[in-house]
């Protein structure tokens, strides 16, 4: 039950956005998940964005921690990965993911790594 401090909007709360999030985590692929965390980042603007991407990181990452046998891929590759995809999702909404602080260093992608991404695509 939301409080009055809620309710007038004096106080923000990102709890309907962890629900969300923690809903779609039992339901959806890991992909689908990313694609839905990048959209509530930047539809929604959560107060606490960083919160959101230490609770769900683990779900986030679902698909890469289960492929590491095969990739070889070691925590913060696949920590790199996760942020990679999300950024793409949030790159075809016209934003970033350097605007919601998830790391404390700006993400760039190496040439290497963007053209990698290119011929994903096609």
């Amino acid at each position: 039950m939301p409080t009055a401090t809620m309710q007038l909007g004096l106080f923000e709360s990102d709890t309907y956005i962890e629900d969300t999030v923690e809903e779609a985590a039992a339901f959806q692929m890991p992909s689908s998940l990313r694609s839905l965390f990048a959209t509530l980042l930047a539809s929604c603007s959560p107060t606490n964005p960083t919160l959101l991407w230490e609770k769900f990181e683990a779900d986030l990452s679902r698909y890469f921690e289960r492929s590491r046998g095969i990739t070889q891929f070691t925590a913060e590759q696949i920590k790199r990965n996760v942020l990679q995809d999300i950024n793409t999702f949030l790159e075809l909404m016209g934003k970033s993911i350097d605007s919601y602080h998830l790391i404390l260093e700006k993400f760039q992608l190496s040439h290497t790594e963007k053209l990698t991404k290119k011929l994903q695509i096609l």
